[in-house]
């Protein structure tokens, strides 16, 4: 997902602290003056825009005009503190109607709290919904469904098209060793192959994003096992890849501030590199409004030869909070979104819906990422660091990151995540996502 929470687990008084900051005014719903209104609270993470840009919005507003009874007062929380804030809140009963939650791991604390959304949603608009079982107790729809998944989000590269065509290559590469052949041509040509560093308001460089292509050298069955500490991350396949993505930094195909470069998407944009490598489908309309025809979108490539991987996920849900007094109208907001009508408004603002058909119509990259998802032979992977425990999740964004610029080595950073699977509570090692089944 495009904002990772980096959240330690807090003690119980520290959460009951931040839920009387939290309660924003009280109860869940407010009922306006006249008593056929009703005022649903949905909160968000991150700010809500007025200039037209948020899609929590933009579906209040579709599903205001199409229930003109129902209306929903938009509540934006600090990202950093959202995942606290919301569970404090819950605690208490004093939370929102309807909330932003964020599928896998980040569920755990709060999927309690939350109503069962196949009450209200209809059965066939969630069967095709992608990612919806990451929302489901058991990673399975057939039982309780925590939220409903909005939008789908890849985790991808992009390439400078005029760049690559300049010194010969026609198509950016699909393996390490392409990967390797094209950055040497480039350095020796004075490009500047790849380019990474900060993004948004990050204050290190966001290893978490390719992390998953770099783990999906492992079979996706195999997930299961790192998640729940039957395999260890320190393993050979696993080593391997880090290993070769230090190299292109080592080689100098990789800027040298790559840890803290605060401008790398200015100077992906500006034609400074090659490649970005670390980013994802939410930069998709800033790259076509500022590179236009020039930019193109690759799975990055840290794979063998005759392997292909993709890595997509859920964006966001929206759940119902059990405590709310106006379930009925609150779980109406849910059906409206996986409804024809909500997947509409979630494609005309710009993003892809949860369901097959509701893309961008006009984007390239965006019939990229669906070209790329749905090529015989490649094999679709979740986000890893929305199903890894948050503990384990905060060592891989620390040490991965020490990898790439050589300051810890690939077997110090492994057996450092190893040591925070160990140290998890059992039930939080309990987990079977069912991946790959």
């Amino acid at each position: 997902m495009r904002r990772k929470f980096r959240i330690a687990a807090a003690a119980f008084a520290a959460l009951t602290t931040v839920a009387a900051l939290a309660g924003c005014g009280g109860s869940s719903a407010t009922s306006s003056a006249t008593s056929s209104e009703t005022t649903l609270q949905l909160w968000m993470s991150g700010d809500c825009k007025a200039d037209g840009s948020c899609l929590n919005r933009q579906l209040a507003e579709a599903f205001t005009k199409a229930n003109p009874s129902i209306k929903i007062d938009i509540i934006s929380q600090p990202t950093d503190s959202y995942q606290t804030s919301l569970q404090a809140a819950s605690v208490t009963g004093r939370g929102p109607d309807l909330a932003t939650v964020f599928g896998g791991s980040y569920l755990t604390q709060i999927a309690k709290y939350t109503a069962d959304a196949k009450k209200w949603v209809a059965q066939k608009d969630l069967e095709s919904s992608v990612g919806a079982e990451f929302f489901a107790e058991n990673s399975n729809i057939a039982n309780r469904l925590y939220a409903v998944p909005v939008d789908s989000q890849w985790y991808s590269g992009f390439y400078n098209k005029k760049i690559l065509a300049a010194n010969g290559f026609d198509s950016p590469p699909q393996n390490w060793d392409e990967l390797y052949a094209m950055c040497e041509k480039l350095k020796a040509n004075g490009v500047l192959p790849i380019v990474e560093g900060k993004q948004d308001s990050s204050a290190q460089f966001q290893p978490l994003y390719e992390w998953s292509y770099l783990a999906a050298a492992l079979p996706l069955t195999d997930w299961n096992g790192l998640y729940n500490g039957t395999m260890p991350y320190d393993n050979p396949t696993l080593q391997s890849q880090l290993d070769k993505w230090h190299g292109l930094f080592a080689k100098g195909y990789i800027n040298k501030d790559a840890f803290n470069n605060p401008d790398t998407l200015d100077q992906f944009y500006s034609g400074k590199a090659a490649m970005m490598l670390g980013g994802g489908s939410w930069l998709v309309p800033d790259m076509e409004k500022k590179m236009g025809a020039d930019v193109g979108l690759l799975a990055p490539p840290y794979l063998d030869s005759g392997k292909k991987s993709i890595v997509q996920f859920a964006g966001a849900g929206i759940a119902a909070m059990q405590y709310g007094k106006h379930l009925d109208e609150a779980g109406k907001f849910l059906a409206f979104v996986l409804s024809d009508e909500g997947q509409k408004v979630i494609a005309d603002s710009g993003v892809p819906g949860s369901r097959p058909g509701s893309a961008p119509k006009g984007s390239a990259l965006f019939d990229a990422l669906v070209n790329l998802s749905t090529q015989p032979g490649t094999t679709t992977y979740p986000m890893f660091d929305n199903l890894s425990q948050g503990p384990v999740t905060d060592v891989i964004y620390r040490t991965a990151a020490q990898v790439l610029v050589g300051q810890t080595s690939s077997q110090d950073a492994l057996k450092a995540m190893d040591a925070a699977v160990k140290a998890l509570p059992a039930e939080q090692r309990n987990i079977d996502y069912k991946l790959g089944s």
